[in-house]
């Protein structure tokens, strides 16, 4: 009779409570290759590159995220990633920049300018 009433309690209590949804955060791990680079994520900053070029960022929800690496003399450079509940190593390495120099200007054959 008591295991009954039990029971009883315990249906009643997981019919009233509104079901729980557990969402687990991963770490992600970008490497850009360039010490220093900054990291965005969903237009956040999440800090710069260490040494190697590497930065771990904690708790990233799972779902899309927009990932977003910049550094000086390189062109930005933009991913969109989708994080599941496991840890995740994404390289997103910046280009060099194109530089343009001047060309020397000559006159009669000699440098004129710069």
């Amino acid at each position: 009779m008591k295991y009954r009433a039990v029971r009883m309690a315990v249906f009643l209590m997981l019919a009233i409570l509104p079901p729980t949804v557990t969402v687990y955060a991963a770490r992600l791990i970008v490497k850009t290759g360039v010490k220093g680079a900054e990291i965005r994520l969903d237009r956040s900053r999440m800090g710069f590159a260490d040494r190697f070029g590497n930065l771990m960022i904690k708790d990233v929800k799972p779902g899309k995220h927009q990932l977003e690496v910049r550094a000086n003399g390189f062109k930005p450079v933009y991913k969109t990633i989708n994080m599941f509940e496991l840890d995740q190593i994404v390289s997103l390495k910046p280009k060099r920049a194109l530089t343009i120099q001047s060309p020397n200007l000559l006159f009669d054959g000699n440098v004129a300018g710069v």
